[in-house]
């Protein structure tokens, strides 16, 4: 009871005695007494008061008639002085005195704060409330009031960092009209740098709205954490505050941070976005990936729409170099508010022209047509057409490649133009050219057939044999064509840059090369026999050989026993006489790269045929110089690292090798940096050849197939790439195809015959 702040002086008691009709009852009984759920006092925990109060008793000492229960909020206390009902609000904040019964006149403020204070209520004392009590009581006896007693101090918890939304505030003037950063509009600040990241379709498509804001504009405002201020109860508890938690937001892209590290100020024409502790603002123009176009990502608003500042559109456009190409009226509408769009283009780039590529037209026919098969088997040479020309004649007419017109981005980077590839032929033998301006032409020297082959122009005389090749004509080597009336006998040759045609056939040991396509009248036979056509071959029946051809294998009966490989296709039509439970082949294998085609393959008497296709020998062979080459390159550029000491291809490192190497080396040093470009440039080479080899090797794979159109015998094997496939029953027009993604070969019906 030493030094209470809230008691009066004891000479003020009766100046300054309260009106106890003037305090009004409300002051007591209202909503603070009775709206709150009661909680039962806890005496046991109760802490003295710091400030002058005694510590309350650990038991306080009550007149047995006093009625005392934790759980309730009314305390009635019969004392020497009289009874008390004493209520008090649930959170222990206001004591009143509700009614109070004297049993004697003359009771002093000390007696009552006594009574008080031994029953815990030890704070915020109000004496003069008390005196005014005791007046009211000396007068009039029992008095039934609501007066406040005693007044705890609340506690005033702490509160969290906050962040006000100042672009969209639309009274600057008033401090609480700007709205405050919440869950809902970081989500949707998520959904629209999704949008952003995932490209123009999301940008276009998904529900978005977003913050727009411009250059200079304040962002956001940060509303610092306020501490809380610790309370009392009447008991003289003390309640400690919550901690306000601050939220540590720092400037990110295009967001300055003001001194006071209060104000977020937007740098750039944009969307506002807050993640990870970032404010930052998107970019509100997009270029396209070949910065060819400019476009204004118009996303809906919080809010009312916000009108586009003209000059700050302009500003933006020129800080991320945006300056050619840039569509005016899009830009009026925009920043007038008349488009909707959400992807406004406002700039547009000038995009390269490709040059043309050098064509030639070809004037004359090249195109040899060596016969028709007929029903027999046999070719019928009346069909047979062989152009051939007088000396003069204009062959072909090239026109010259066109250079590229160069493009330019909307920031004003030119974009280079291929330009049109030359594909001029060359000129081979008996061929003259004349240049007028953007047109070549080319001329036939001399009389005979025009050959246009790996884009060289010729033109080739022909060279005719009335008879057979034999002891009388010897081996033949023509560059040209070559015309055979009779039969290649065993053991000659025939060798012609041109076509060659057989009336009749090759015999056992013979050997016919061609540079061109090979007709055979009747049969290729024999173990030892070698045939190879640069073009296209064809024959009556094939037997116990091997045959090998640039382009397409066409044979009118049968293949026996032979090994054949094709560039292109092989047909085997199976026409004329052959033997029961036989068929157009039989035994041996055939290799086509682009496909087989037959009458029917194998035999009831199970012999082994191979039919092969999707496989061109010739590029694997390239494919394993290739692979030599670029380990060759591999090995010589690590031994040139090596001795140059450099661990990287740059200019600056080789530079510094030369500079670095003894004067005697020096010298030296320059020839193996030569080298080593040099071989760097192979090996690039030699790295692109690879590639076009095996994206033709896919794209062959994908259209080879072996078609059967009669019946494919078991003892047939089916090899397509690398996956084979033996056929263990007899099957009747079908197809092998090879299906690349379950890597195995897929069986089809045929619908029609082989012609």
């Amino acid at each position: 009871m030493n030094d209470r702040k809230d008691r009066p002086e004891r000479g003020q008691e009766s100046d300054e005695a309260v009106n106890l009709d003037a305090i009004p009852v409300e002051k007591a009984s209202g909503d603070r007494l009775q709206a709150q759920t009661v909680t039962p006092l806890d005496l046991g925990e109760t802490k003295p008061q710091e400030s002058g109060h005694e510590p309350a008793h650990e038991k306080p000492v009550q007149d047995q008639t006093a009625e005392f229960d934790p759980g309730l909020v009314t305390l009635v206390l019969r004392e020497g002085l009289g009874d008390l009902e004493i209520r008090i609000s649930p959170d222990r904040m206001v004591a009143s005195l509700a009614v109070f019964e004297p049993r004697r006149q003359v009771i002093s403020v000390e007696e009552v704060v006594a009574v008080l204070e031994k029953n815990r209520i030890v704070f915020g004392i109000d004496e003069r409330a008390i005196g005014s009590v005791l007046r009211a009581a000396a007068k009039r006896g029992k008095v039934a009031l609501n007066v406040i007693i005693a007044h705890g101090i609340p506690v005033v918890e702490g509160q969290d960092a906050r962040f006000l939304l100042e672009c969209l505030d639309d009274r600057p003037g008033d401090a609480g009209a700007a709205p405050e950063l919440t869950e809902d509009i970081l989500h949707e600040m998520a959904k629209v740098r999704k949008a952003f990241r995932d490209g123009l379709d999301h940008l276009r498509e998904e529900p978005l709205r977003a913050i727009r804001v411009m250059p200079g504009e304040r962002v956001l405002r940060k509303v610092p954490r306020q501490e809380g201020a610790k309370g009392t109860s009447i008991l003289g508890v003390e309640h400690l505050p919550r901690s306000g938690h601050d939220v540590p937001l720092k400037p990110g892209p295009h967001v300055l941070l003001s001194s006071d590290g209060l104000h977020f100020q937007a740098q750039a024409l944009g969307y506002l976005m807050v993640r990870e502790e970032r404010v930052s603002v998107v970019n509100a123009i997009l270029l396209s990936r070949d910065r060819m176009t400019a476009h204004f990502i118009n996303l809906p608003p919080f809010g009312p729409s916000r009108p586009i500042s003209e000059e700050h559109l302009r500003e933006t456009l020129a800080r991320v170099g945006i300056a050619h190409g840039l569509d005016e009226q899009a830009i009026a509408r925009l920043c007038a508010g008349e488009t909707g769009e959400r992807l406004v283009t406002i700039a547009q780039g000038v995009p390269p022209v490709a040059g043309v590529d050098g064509q030639t037209q070809m004037q004359v026919d090249v195109v040899l047509h060596p016969g028709k098969v007929l029903e027999d088997g046999t070719i019928d040479f009346k069909e047979r057409n062989t152009p051939s020309i007088p000396a003069g004649t204009l062959i072909a007419l090239y026109t010259k490649a066109t250079k590229g017109v160069p493009g330019v981005t909307v920031p004003g980077d030119p974009v280079q133009a291929d330009n049109g590839r030359d594909a001029r032929p060359r000129a081979g033998a008996n061929v003259r050219v004349e240049e007028q301006g953007e047109s070549v032409q080319f001329f036939a020297d001399v009389a005979g057939r025009v050959i246009f082959s790996k884009n060289r122009l010729s033109v080739h005389a022909s060279y005719r044999v009335q008879g057979d090749v034999d002891y009388r004509t010897g081996n033949i080597h023509f560059a040209g064509d070559v015309e055979v009336g009779g039969t290649v006998r065993t053991g000659f040759t025939v060798r012609a840059s041109g076509s060659v045609t057989v009336g009749g056939g090759v015999e056992m040991g013979a050997q016919v090369e061609t540079g061109e396509d090979l007709v055979v009248s009747h049969g290729i036979v024999g173990q030892t026999t070698a045939v190879k056509a640069g073009g296209d071959l064809r024959a009556r029946f094939i037997a116990n050989a091997r045959v090998n051809a640039g382009g397409d294998v066409v044979v009118g009966s049968y293949i026996h026993n032979a090994e054949v490989s094709a560039g292109g296709h092989i047909r085997a039509h199976g026409r004329g006489r052959l033997r029961r439970n036989t068929s157009a082949v039989v035994g041996g294998s055939l290799l086509a790269v682009e496909g087989v085609r037959l009458a029917s393959a194998g035999s009831s008497f199970g012999s082994q045929t191979r039919l092969i296709t999707g496989v061109d020998p010739r590029d694997l062979d390239r494919l394993l110089k290739i692979r030599a080459g670029i380990e060759f390159c591999d090995t010589n550029s690590v031994r040139i690292f090596r001795t140059l000491r450099v661990t990287a291809l740059t200019p600056e490192s080789l530079r510094q090798a030369i500079q670095n190497a003894p004067a005697p080396r020096r010298n030296a040093f320059v020839l193996l940096v030569s080298k080593l470009q040099e071989l760097i440039r192979y090996r690039r080479k030699f790295t692109e050849a690879q590639e076009q080899i095996k994206q033709r090797q896919t794209e062959r794979l994908r259209h080879a197939a072996i078609r059967v159109d009669g019946i494919t015998f078991p003892g047939v094997r089916v090899e397509i790439g690398e996956i084979a496939s033996p056929v263990l029953t007899a099957l009747e027009a079908v197809s092998f195809r090879l299906d690349a993604r379950e890597r195995k070969i897929t069986l089809g019906a045929v619908l029609e015959s082989l012609v």
